[in-house]
């Protein structure tokens, strides 16, 4: 009985030190994440610590620093959005519901920003985006102004959709669909980390790999 007594005491000893090392991993990678962010003296970086809402930014000024030159956007394949996505507004500070794509709407992925390429907010898990374009729109003639327009929107939602493009044949260049999932839907983030203008609440320093 003893002698099983000090082989559970082991093994529990045994995984309370790789929880604890566990830990210390994450700690440090955050400690060295921050770290590493040198925040610039520009009017892009200026608006997000000022924590200006998105809505009211001019979104303009990240121009020079965030290019789209992501090979996956170059792959025009149009796909089904697997869940209903939800776009929003933000009315004295309350999100109200502005505009929804249906489970099943065929939309296409665009070259400009748009779709699952997104601007970070200040909470997250929430994101600043234009809507996917349905494909009626996308081959040619007026695409109405609602979806011209930037709304607030779920990340999750967006990540289900970029994992139904990426399935569809988009990104096929990158075989980790959860790789490629996390390039498109925080490509503006990890440009703004790198230009020391904001630090997304939606990185992971343990998922910086992802953005190379």
């Amino acid at each position: 009985m003893n002698r099983r007594k000090k082989t559970i005491t082991g093994i529990l000893c045994s995984i309370a030190v790789l929880v604890i090392a566990a830990l210390l991993v994450i700690l440090i990678s955050h400690i060295r994440f921050r770290k590493a962010f040198v925040l610039q003296d520009n009017l892009a970086a200026e608006q997000y610590e000022k924590k200006i809402p998105l809505h009211e930014m001019d979104l303009d000024c990240f121009s020079p620093y965030v290019t789209m030159d992501v090979p996956a956007v170059d792959q025009k394949v149009n796909f089904q959005l697997p869940e209903d996505i939800v776009y929003y507004r933000e009315v004295n500070g309350k999100k109200e519901q502005a505009l929804v794509l249906k489970k099943g709407t065929v939309v296409a992925y665009q070259e400009s920003f748009r779709g699952a390429v997104s601007f970070p907010t200040y909470e997250k898990g929430w994101r600043y985006a234009v809507p996917f374009l349905p494909e009626e729109y996308a081959a040619g003639g007026t695409v109405p102004a609602a979806y011209e327009e930037h709304y607030y929107v779920k990340l999750s939602s967006l990540e289900k959709a970029a994992r139904a493009w990426q399935r569809a044949g988009g990104m096929q260049y990158e075989r980790n669909a959860r790789k490629a999932v996390y390039r498109i839907t925080r490509y503006i983030d990890a440009r703004l980390y790198e230009k020391g203008i904001y630090l997304s609440p939606d990185l992971s320093p343990l998922k910086q790999r992802f953005l190379k």
